[in-house]
């Protein structure tokens, strides 16, 4: 069992799907911003330096990523609204899956021709990890989506997350204040470490296994996050199995939701889902469910800084998070857990 962990982590940390926590935050407001090189401007004009005198958007996304698609019409809104006064919202894509850079951009451009008009600003593809590795890493952000400012000077006047963004967009077309003078921050987000109470269950269909409505207490759970799309994931399908199998009859249920998944609706999104686990059969032999929207994403994922999947959660015999991290990794926690 040990080996085929071994052979699972090597695997996603080769796919980028388990990117590591980052040291503390070198990029801050106040900073000047970093310089802009991406591979592809899918969609608007080039934007290779920031102007005087005009305001910038820098955001980071992925096709993959539910809470960035969630958010396209926000950026949309907020480009309309400011067009006229030298606001520029830059669309970036980065962490893409796909073996070469010529398969990401291509998934990048199918993915903006089908949103059409509803994704009316400006996107680009980066340039293999230099915009993540020069803005994302370095301001400690490891999730997306995430946004930058980018004031009339050059210097970045906020960072957050791009749903918290628009009284800090006001300030800086207004006139922006110095970054001595502390523009608005968002508010602070949820966190979700070890020893804290597990999330709710919001589950927008059960696929297979007996439906949970909570955590009952003197029961272990893996909650494990994953996707059809996802090759790292369906690689790990066989070793939450055996797991399932070895600890059936100690009280530990497996589920694996999936999140993040590319289907436009939640109807398409449960075909696929089902289709897949239909087809794994005996193979895939623990519950499975699909998240409702982004529900659990938002309430499990987001909060502790998981990006990448899979990703799993063991939740003890009180209810709380004891361990978080790859699936691929966790056997020896759930078996002192356990």
């Amino acid at each position: 069992m040990k080996l085929l962990a071994t052979i699972i982590t090597a695997a996603a940390l080769a796919a980028g799907f388990s990117p590591s926590a980052h040291a503390q935050a070198r990029l801050k407001v106040g900073d000047k911003a970093p310089a802009i090189d991406v591979d592809t401007w899918v969609k608007g004009s080039a934007v290779t330096s920031f102007e005087d005198g005009k305001v910038y958007v820098m955001e980071f996304w992925a096709t993959w990523c539910g809470p960035c698609i969630k958010g396209i019409p926000h950026l949309t809104e907020l480009q309309h609204k400011y067009a006229d006064q030298g606001v520029t919202i830059v669309g970036t894509s980065i962490w893409e899956t796909g073996d070469t850079q010529a398969a990401k951009v291509d998934r990048v451009k199918q993915f903006v021709e089908g949103q059409g008009d509803k994704m009316d600003y400006t996107v680009a593809v980066d340039n293999g990890s230099v915009m993540s590795d020069t803005w994302m890493k370095p301001a400690g952000r490891r999730g997306i989506p995430s946004a930058f400012i980018v004031g009339k000077t050059g210097l970045i006047e906020w960072i957050g997350h791009p749903s918290s963004m628009d009284a800090a967009l006001a300030k800086a077309v207004g006139g922006g204040a110095a970054p001595a003078d502390k523009p608005a921050e968002p508010k602070k987000p949820k966190v979700l470490k070890v020893g804290d109470k597990a999330p709710a269950i919001t589950i927008g269909n059960w696929i297979k296994g007996a439906p949970m409505k909570a955590f009952e207490p003197g029961k272990v759970y893996v909650m494990e996050f994953w996707a059809t799309w996802c090759g790292p994931c369906i690689a790990g399908i066989p070793h939450l199995t055996e797991l399932q199998h070895e600890y059936k009859d100690k009280g530990v249920t497996i589920v694996g939701t999936a999140i993040w998944q590319r289907e436009d609706t939640q109807a398409a999104r449960l075909e696929t889902v089902s289709s897949f686990v239909k087809q794994q059969g005996k193979k895939m032999d623990y519950t499975i469910a699909l998240d409702d929207g982004t529900a659990m994403s938002d309430a499990w994922m987001r909060p502790a800084g998981r990006n990448g999947i899979p990703s799993a959660f063991i939740v003890g015999r009180k209810g709380t998070v004891e361990w978080m991290g790859h699936p691929a990794r966790m056997d020896d926690a759930l078996e002192q857990i356990v």
